[in-house]
């Protein structure tokens, strides 16, 4: 049976960026969009209807295999219910304040909203 290496992270955090990483290391592939989803899927975006499925249920590719392992993105903390098939789990920590601003960059906020924001945040208000 397969087992998994979960790669956790709150989001805006670096996990797309150690999926590339790994996408080079040890499936040699060039870094694209498309190559990360398909040989480390996120467990978010495995089902159609949005619900959660364990991913012992789910079929893999074996394309997708490094040493009868699949790496797997999400963005969940750390439960019991991920302790069956699980081989390793990489979870990545960011400085709160780095995501705040990426996420911040992220949903483009205009520079004047994220100047007040920091403003507020720097004059604990």
């Amino acid at each position: 049976m397969n087992s998994f290496i979960w790669i956790s992270s709150y989001p805006r955090s670096g996990n797309t960026w150690l999926r590339f990483i790994i996408l080079d290391l040890i499936f040699n592939k060039k870094n694209k969009s498309s190559y990360a989803n398909e040989y480390v899927p996120d467990i978010h975006k495995l089902t159609s209807d949005g619900k959660y499925v364990h991913p012992k249920y789910l079929i893999f590719d074996k394309e997708i295999l490094f040493k009868n392992q699949i790496f797997i993105k999400n963005h969940f903390l750390y439960s019991e219910k991920f302790r069956d098939n699980t081989s390793k789990i990489i979870y990545i920590l960011r400085n709160p304040l780095d995501v705040l601003t990426s996420l911040l960059n992220f949903y483009l906020v205009s520079e004047s909203k994220k100047n007040n924001f920091k403003w507020k945040i720097s004059n604990g208000g």
